[in-house]
């Protein structure tokens, strides 16, 4: 078992030459210590098993993604990928780490 990268994730659809990428904030999150993450100021756990990282509880509870490098891909249920991707935005914020939420 492993645990991510700390801070603010941002996610996104992927552009094109011509487009920058789509930005997703309602699939925003943070990861924060004890193999947790927050979505807003909800709290879930969340685990890394090799490349798999999957949510698994709290508000993102059984989405699952693939770790490529920086990035997470989402996965569909049936373990394909998704367009829709998550990156490492920075820092997170004191009021998570500090008191979220269960």
């Amino acid at each position: 078992m492993a645990t991510a990268a700390q801070g603010r994730w941002a996610c996104e659809l992927p552009g094109d030459a011509t487009s920058p990428p789509i930005r997703q904030p309602d699939n925003d999150f943070s990861i924060v210590p004890d193999s947790s993450y927050v979505v807003g100021t909800v709290r879930g756990t969340y685990v890394l098993l090799g490349t798999i990282f999957t949510m698994t509880s709290g508000p993102f509870a059984g989405r699952q993604f693939e770790k490529q490098g920086l990035s997470l891909i989402k996965l569909r249920p049936d373990g394909t990928r998704e367009d829709l991707r998550c990156v490492r935005a920075g820092a997170v914020r004191d009021d998570f780490s500090a008191n979220p939420t269960n």
